[in-house]
């Protein structure tokens, strides 16, 4: 959301449709169905553990900001490179969106250290 408000200050047009942006929200949920049907350990379900808010801070604070690196690039590519409109943009920016989270789901190991201290 953050890339998408700082592209509204410098482009006449929406960066992506509404409908874009709820269908990746969309997409991306459904990828997560299978968190609650998980396989927990039995020692987890007799004493939960804590969750390590420090590393999942600073998690946030380092993957936040590259996301936004990454949109910021693309919209540089689609404007200055490709010369895109409005429809050619949003779409540009819609599958770079849609990459990214399959990227973030199906690629990034999640260390760990993110889920219990």
């Amino acid at each position: 959301m953050f890339s998408a408000a700082g592209a509204s200050f410098f482009l006449s047009f929406l960066p992506m449709t509404p409908v874009q942006i709820l269908l990746t929200n969309g997409l991306y949920d459904i990828s997560q169905l299978s968190i609650p049907t998980d396989n927990v350990d039995p020692e987890s379900l007799v004493k939960p553990r804590h969750w390590n808010v420090d590393f999942i801070k600073n998690y946030m604070i380092f993957f936040g900001p590259l996301s936004s690196i990454f949109d910021f690039a693309t919209f540089s590519i689609m404007l200055f490179v490709f010369h895109a409109n409005g429809s050619l943009f949003q779409t540009g920016w819609f599958i770079e969106s849609v990459a990214t989270e399959i990227l973030v789901v199906f690629v990034y190991p999640v260390p760990r250290e993110l889920h219990f201290s």
